[in-house]
């Protein structure tokens, strides 16, 4: 589980425990976004939430998706689905806006991260890949969606191709793309948005769904990591943006876009 976090520097360690134990200010939190990849962040949310359970007294239930997902890459990481597991003694609460639901922990579980990533970093057997958590998302979700990707005019999308899965159940999701032009990170990065007509606004200000990079142009699996919880997807869409990612984007070049039926 443990991702490439280790590499932080002391401010943005600093800024991420703050983010996810007590909440940062927007421009902290854009600042975050710069320093830091979606898929690190996330990784370093279920350290985060993993030390905070073995250090707690008292158990305290994480959000439903969070869960359910720990449990899958559990069942990865031991080598294959376990159906002799017995189900939580607890009803999971529902999907909630991100809650510091491990603030209690405090610095201590800080500094208990950072003996974990001294410790475990390098031992133990890898973490699931992007294509097998993926597989284990199909296989489990009873909500699932597979959208093809539609592409647009823009140059940049030419002979790209794939598909979007996603289940709002669990709030979780993989984007396929084959043939996507490889992009300089230095230069531009990709950035899905996620549009949900439930939330007000939600035509011009959709759900960021992370930044990403696409290094080769074969077959690529990457996760989706939504910024806020969505109850309804009607469109996902792709562009590419300035290293880091907008909080609103122009749409100057919008790449790639998958409509939910």
């Amino acid at each position: 589980m443990t991702g490439n976090f280790g590499n932080w520097d002391d401010q943005t360690l600093d800024l991420a425990i703050r983010a996810f134990t007590e909440g940062i200010d927007p421009q902290s939190l854009e600042e975050l976004n710069r320093s830091a990849t979606a898929k690190d962040l996330e990784s370093f949310e279920l350290s985060l939430g993993a030390i905070h359970w073995s250090h707690s007294d008292q158990v305290v239930v994480p959000p439903a998706e969070t869960m359910k997902r720990l449990e899958r890459e559990a069942s990865l990481w031991l080598g294959g689905p376990h159906k002799n597991m017995a189900p939580l003694p607890v009803e999971l609460p529902k999907r909630q806006p991100r809650n510091p639901w491990f603030a209690a922990a405090g610095w201590a579980v800080a500094a208990a991260l950072c003996v974990l990533l001294f410790v475990q970093e390098g031992k133990g057997p890898g973490a699931p890949t992007p294509a097998e958590s993926m597989n284990a998302l199909v296989a489990q979700a009873a909500d699932l969606q597979r959208i093809p990707w539609s592409v647009t005019e823009d140059p940049l999308a030419s002979g790209a191709s794939g598909e979007v899965i996603w289940s709002d159940e669990l709030q979780e999701g993989y984007m396929i793309f084959q043939g996507l032009e490889p992009n300089d990170p230095a230069l531009a990065q990709f950035q899905l948005w996620i549009f949900d007509p439930s939330r007000a606004d939600w035509d011009t200000s959709p759900v960021d769904g992370g930044v990403f990079d696409v290094s080769a142009s074969g077959k690529v699996v990457v996760p989706i990591t939504a910024r806020l919880p969505v109850q309804d997807v009607a469109l996902f869409a792709i562009t590419s943006e300035v290293p880091g990612g907008v909080v609103v984007s122009k749409r100057e070049h919008l790449l790639l876009t998958a409509k939910s039926s």
